[in-house]
């Protein structure tokens, strides 16, 4: 007689739980059961009619829930190379940007590194999108667990990989500037529409002016030395950075 005709009757487990019946006087069965999301540890108790026990444990992750895609990157017209996803999923399997000319089917693909499931949780990559400078591009996103995939609508970007050109006009660098109300004039350029900012001493960045190509005004530092960078930002996300230093001191 064979271990299964001998098996009288059948129970379950899961994870840590009870046993449960499966069936009375029987050697199979068949049918469903509920697990909960994420990993679980089924456990059969079969019994003998000897009273005898024998167990098999199986694990495995049970999956219900598509991954969701909440928001991409770039969000404006603009893009310079770097895209990102935001997307709510606990089983993370892989993220692909796909990105070209045709709007239906971008025709090229890239899947991301360094990704990580969770909730709320970005994703950024850079590509180089050098041979479409100046032209209009489409992206989508897919996120994909190891049941499910889902993908963000496609967008529509002009890409812009080229930095804008600033030059630091004033205040001019190792100078020493004498004055009574600690105002300095600040006279920065851009070539393009640019966000115009500056940090002294290493602290935070300022906004001096948004989509602007000039900025001509005074700012008030305090008395010693300073240390500031301006920073070009256009508005693909390119960047130009100098550094000035000089020095303030009262009459």
């Amino acid at each position: 007689m064979s271990l299964a005709e001998q098996v009288k009757n059948l129970y379950y487990k899961i994870n840590s739980g009870s046993y449960s019946k499966l069936c009375i006087g029987c050697n199979k069965y068949a049918g469903t059961k509920s697990f909960s999301e994420g990993q679980n540890n089924l456990t059969i108790r079969a019994v003998t009619n000897t009273n005898q026990t024998y167990l098999s444990s199986i694990t495995f992750n049970t999956d219900t829930i598509k991954p969701k895609i909440s928001s991409t990157y770039p969000s404006t017209s603009y893009g310079s190379g770097l895209f990102g996803v935001k997307y709510i999923e606990a089983n993370l399997k892989n993220v692909t940007l796909f990105y070209g000319l045709n709007s239906a089917n971008p025709e090229k693909k890239k899947e991301l590194i360094g990704c990580s499931s969770g909730t709320n949780m970005w994703c950024y990559n850079n590509v180089d999108l050098s041979a479409y400078n100046g032209k209009y591009i489409y992206y989508k996103f897919e996120v994909r667990d190891n049941f499910f995939s889902v993908n963000s609508s496609a967008r529509k970007i002009l890409v812009d990989t080229i930095k804008p050109i600033m030059n630091v006009n004033k205040p001019e660098n190792n100078t020493v500037y004498i004055n009574k109300d600690g105002k300095v004039y600040i006279n920065i350029t851009s070539n393009e529409k640019s966000k115009l900012e500056y940090k002294d001493n290493n602290l935070a960045w300022i906004s001096l002016c948004s989509s602007c190509i000039y900025y001509r005004n005074y700012k008030t530092f305090s008395f010693g030395q300073h240390n500031v960078s301006f920073k070009a930002t256009d508005l693909a996300g390119n960047y130009d950075e100098k550094s000035v230093s000089f020095k303030l001191q009262q009459y």
